[in-house]
C-alpha cells in the first residue's frame, strides 16, 4: 500500500501548504487575532 507519486507530503506544521483552510489556521495561529 504505497501511496501514488503524484500526492504531495504532508505538509509540515507552520508551512504553507496551499490549502486555505490550512492557509487560515496557521493565519490565525500566527496572527492569534480570530481573523476567520
Amino acid at each position: 500500500m504505497s501511496l501514488p507519486a503524484a500526492t504531495p507530503p504532508p505538509p509540515s506544521p507552520g508551512t504553507p501548504a496551499g490549502d486555505p483552510v490550512l492557509e487560515l489556521r496557521a493565519l490565525t495561529r500566527t496572527h492569534g487575532s480570530g481573523i476567520a
